[in-house]
């Protein structure tokens, strides 16, 4: 949630708002925050860049703890799939999967 607080914080310092201390789950993006839909695609992009995943792709997103649900959904998936193809043992995919089209 840290690295959340950070893209929702570099957004709102951004438009020249004061930034937050945390974030609570119950927040609005647009009526407690006052993000307007620049700022929403600005956060979109961020979080994007930060965790690789674009939590409006399904749809709109209200809450910061909606955000967050899809944060941990999308990012839970990721590690189980990217466990799917890793072999037992070994933690770095794509440098296994280097080494392999080297012999």
């Amino acid at each position: 949630m840290d690295d959340l607080l950070k893209c929702v914080n570099t957004v709102r310092s951004n438009k020249g708002l004061q930034t937050l201390p945390e974030l609570p789950a119950d927040m609005r993006l647009r009526e407690d925050l006052g993000f307007d839909s620049l700022d929403l695609a600005e956060l979109t992009a961020r979080i994007d860049a930060q965790f690789g995943v674009d939590v409006f792709a399904e749809g709109l997103v209200f809450t910061v703890g909606e955000i967050a649900e899809k944060l941990t959904e999308r990012v839970s998936a990721k590690m189980v799939n990217r466990s799917t193809i890793c072999p037992e043992g070994v933690t770095d995919a794509g440098a296994h999967w280097a080494r392999k089209e080297q012999t």
